[in-house]
């Protein structure tokens, strides 16, 4: 959303996407990104869900994306369901 925030949206990768509501990993093409206490999850249409039930719901194929906002840690910041 900001300029030089890092981002990628694409199909989750089932395994390793795996984790709950203090870690977990997100994977879109191959690409595993860290989640932990402080990252907001979303469902499809924006509202906000918790790691659980991100994780728990989270397909392999499902399309997804996830945000670091600046300064990048390879924490995402932002995970989220996409329509």
């Amino acid at each position: 959303e900001q300029p030089g925030d890092i981002g990628l949206r694409g199909p989750a990768d089932k395994p390793p996407t795996i984790g709950g509501n203090l870690a977990g990993i997100v994977s879109i093409f191959g690409i595993e990104i860290d989640t932990d206490d402080e990252t907001e999850f979303e469902d499809a249409s924006e509202a906000p869900i918790d790691g659980v039930d991100f994780f728990s719901n989270v397909s392999d194929g499902d399309l997804i994306a996830f945000e670091d906002e600046l300064p990048a840690n390879g924490v995402a910041d932002e995970v989220e369901f996409e329509d």
